[in-house]
């Protein structure tokens, strides 16, 4: 069975490919990488923006719930009174805790988080181009 391949392999012409080929490729690999460039400079860039856009309501929210509980009065009491505060540090610093708007500050701390991802994705790093660069040293 193996004889019968051999035979028909080396019964084939040998193929030339055509004079182009080579920047063909090159040409459509290069198109390519500048497509998925784009593509990821528009996806995170939107990201970026939309995360940006979304900090207000949430900051505004997270104003709301604060007005709204305890909070404030709370850290009032330590800006003012900063030793009754830590004679009974425990239960102070559990009723802060407690009168903390977990919602709203969740919120923000997400639309930063998505903000410094979408950053961090959208900006080349140093890392990256040292490895692309390699005549560069970077001290």
């Amino acid at each position: 069975m193996n004889d019968n391949y051999q035979k028909l392999f080396k019964a084939l012409p040998a193929l030339t490919p055509k004079a182009q080929l080579r920047e063909n490729i090159l040409a459509r690999v290069k198109r390519l990488h500048e497509r998925a460039l784009f593509m990821r400079r528009a996806v995170f860039g939107g990201g970026a923006a939309l995360s940006v856009v979304g900090l207000y309501p949430s900051i505004s929210f997270a104003l709301g719930e604060i007005a709204q509980s305890s909070f404030t009065q709370y850290a009032s009491l330590l800006a003012s009174d900063s030793d009754v505060a830590l004679s009974n540090w425990n239960e102070f610093f559990y009723s802060i805790a407690e009168s903390f708007p977990i919602v709203g500050g969740t919120l923000v701390l997400v639309c930063f988080l998505l903000f410094f991802i979408a950053l961090d994705r959208l900006l080349p790093s140093r890392h990256a181009d040292a490895l692309h660069y390699s005549s560069h040293r970077f001290i």
